[in-house]
């Protein structure tokens, strides 16, 4: 199943009509001859295209902006019987308590820019305990009981000193970009704990800079 043919169905919540003379650029299903009419001078990922003439409906159906729906402004889980919707605040609910009610397959669209059409770069996911997540900077196979501890260490980073905790805007004891570089003041260190930071570096220092980490740094919340 492609990315576009689920995501149709999901917000349209009928089966698109695959049919014409030419193959979908991107899916290869059948189409018609309309792809300088679908595929604008903007379009950059050319790399991703293959042989043929045309779009088909569904994947001219996400390409194509609408002010509610358009998919590359959202970041939800597209299913069978509808679509979840979520925001960053909700992210990590979402990867650690997968939603009962999204039975797969399904396909998580994660977009950071609200800019960017990633549906061609993604796969379809058939299992709860380990699935595709495309995002901006790029997609991978997430297992959410691998991650746990490490989300565990990075919410340990990203939470709020007791001095912190009673003003109007708090701030936590590193900022993400340092939660990012493992690499921060000096004077914050020496607040948070210097040997349980060093201890929660080395366990990060193997997972740093990967697509995952990224993706959970963006996704914790100050507590």
């Amino acid at each position: 199943m492609y990315p576009s043919h689920l995501i149709y169905k999901s917000l349209l919540q009928r089966e698109p009509l695959f049919k014409g003379e030419t193959k979908c650029v991107f899916c290869k299903s059948p189409a018609p001859k309309n792809l300088k009419k679908v595929i604008k001078n903007t379009f950059t990922d050319l790399d991703y295209l293959q042989k043929g003439e045309g779009v088909c409906e569904a994947c001219e159906f996400v390409l194509t902006d609408r002010k509610e729906n358009s998919v590359r402004k959202m970041s939800a889980i597209f299913h069978e019987k509808g679509f979840l919707r979520f925001t960053a605040l909700e992210l990590a609910d979402i990867l650690f308590n997968f939603p009962k009610e999204i039975e797969p397959p399904f396909f998580f669209h994660l977009s950071y820019s609200k800019k960017k059409h990633l549906f061609f770069k993604g796969k379809v996911s058939f299992n709860k305990e380990e699935f595709w997540i495309q995002t901006d900077e790029g997609g991978f196979y997430f297992e959410p009981h691998r991650w746990k501890n490490v989300f565990k260490d990075i919410q340990n980073l990203y939470s709020i000193p007791e001095k912190e905790k009673s003003k109007k805007n708090p701030k936590t004891f590193f900022t993400k970009e340092e939660i990012l570089t493992l690499n921060p003041n000096p004077r914050k260190v020496i607040e948070f704990g210097i040997e349980e930071f060093f201890t929660i570096k080395k366990r990060l220092e193997k997972v740093k800079n990967t697509l995952e980490y990224n993706m959970l740094v963006y996704a914790v919340r100050p507590k």
